[in-house]
C-alpha cells in the first residue's frame, strides 16, 4: 500500500483520521484523532515514560514499520506537548458529570493553567486555550461547589450590590484562588 498526500489541507479531511486504525501500547485500536485537530494517539516520547496515564501511545511494533511511520507522519501525529498535557491530564480530571477533586489539586491545576495562559497570551494558541477552558474547566464558586466558568459571576462591588439577596447567582470564589493570582 502506498499513500501519497501532497496537499497538507487534505490531511485533516482524510476519512481514516477518525477510524480506529492505530494500535496503542495498551493493545487497543483507536482513531488517530478525536476530531479534526485533537490527537487521540501520540508518537512516543524519546527517552520518556510512554505508559503515561491519560495518553495513548502508538504500539512499538508499528513504529518499526517504514510504511506505518510514513502514515503517522502524513497524519501529522506528534509527541505530546504542554497543551496536550493540559487537555489530557489536567483537564481530564474534570470530565463527566460527577467527580471529586481535592482543594490542593484544584489549586495546583489552576496554577498550571495560569502559567500556561501566560505563555500563550497574545499568541495564535490563546483563543484555542480559552475555548478549551470554557469547555472543560470547572471553577470553585463562593458556595464551594464546582461550576463551569460561564455559570459564575466575577465579584465586583457593583455586581455584589446588584445581586444582593439573589440566592440563584453564584460568584467566582476569588479568595480560594488568591494565592495563585499574585
Amino acid at each position: 500500500a502506498h499513500i501519497n498526500i501532497t496537499n497538507q489541507n487534505k490531511n485533516s479531511e482524510l476519512v481514516f483520521r477518525s477510524a480506529p486504525i492505530i494500535k496503542t501500547q495498551n493493545d487497543e485500536w483507536v482513531a488517530p484523532f478525536i476530531d479534526k485537530t485533537i490527537p487521540n494517539v501520540y508518537l512516543p516520547i524519546r527517552g520518556g515514560k510512554n505508559k503515561a496515564e491519560g495518553y495513548n501511545f502508538i504500539h512499538k511494533k508499528y513504529l518499526d514499520n517504514e510504511y506505518a511511520k510514513k502514515l503517522f507522519t502524513q497524519l501529522e501525529l506528534k509527541t505530546p506537548d504542554e497543551f496536550d498535557y493540559i487537555r489530557n491530564i489536567v483537564l481530564g480530571k474534570y470530565e463527566g458529570e460527577e467527580f471529586e477533586i481535592d482543594d490542593n489539586i484544584l489549586i495546583s491545576d489552576f496554577e498550571v493553567l495560569l502559567n500556561f495562559y501566560q505563555k500563550v497570551l497574545n499568541t495564535n494558541r490563546e483563543d484555542e486555550f480559552i475555548q478549551l477552558l470554557k469547555d472543560k474547566l470547572y471553577l470553585v464558586g463562593t458556595d464551594h461547589i464546582l461550576y463551569r466558568p460561564n455559570e459564575l459571576i466575577l465579584e465586583t462591588k457593583m455586581l455584589k450590590e446588584y445581586f444582593a439577596g439573589d440566592r440563584e447567582s453564584i460568584f467566582f470564589d476569588l479568595y480560594f484562588y488568591r494565592k495563585q493570582i499574585h
